[in-house]
């Protein structure tokens, strides 16, 4: 089965000669192979042994597992780099934090996604790229905020009461 997707694994071997990249992908413990663009060269040459997000049409196993990767149309580094918060916006309102948050995205069981937690504020969300996920990761903080440290704390349960003043001891109006 042949399907459009993107595919994050370790980049162990290249063929400048052929243009083919060699990906691990943990997931399915095997190698993957992929043809590449010289547009695409340089991305591998920055990321040797790293990992790398390849999008392209991937033929897919009967377990729903890549097999390998074909007409590529993208590669780009993963950007694992932590995430400072330092301020965010609600409802035109500048919220600027205490002291500043900083998130460590991981990659989920599946690799297919990055994630970013903190239990404390209840952060938990999740995609497929470092933009989209600073996308998800604005949306949940305008969440958290309403539902939580704007609530009336008599309506809360005490875990979400706990949520709400972590919230408030954290931002300054």
């Amino acid at each position: 089965m042949l399907s459009m997707r993107s595919v994050i694994g370790k980049l162990v071997r290249m063929d400048f000669a052929e243009r083919k990249g060699v990906l691990f992908y943990a997931p399915a413990g095997r190698m993957l192979e992929c043809t590449y663009s010289a547009d695409s060269e340089e991305v591998l040459l920055d990321n040797p042994r790293e990992m790398v997000r390849v999008t392209g049409d991937v033929i897919v196993d009967d377990a729903g597992f890549p097999e390998r990767i074909v007409d590529v149309e993208g590669i780009e580094d993963l950007d694992l780099s932590p995430i400072t918060l330092e301020a965010f916006a609600v409802r035109g309102e500048h919220l600027r934090l205490r002291e500043a948050v900083v998130l460590f995205p991981e990659l989920d069981e599946s690799q297919e996604y990055l994630i970013l937690r903190d239990e404390v504020l209840g952060i938990d969300v999740f995609a497929p790229t470092r933009e989209d996920l600073l996308g998800e990761l604005e949306d949940d903080l305008k969440a958290l905020w309403i539902e939580y440290a704007l609530a009336d704390p008599e309506r809360l349960t005490p875990g979400a009461r706990a949520l709400r003043d972590a919230w408030l001891a954290l931002v300054v109006r």
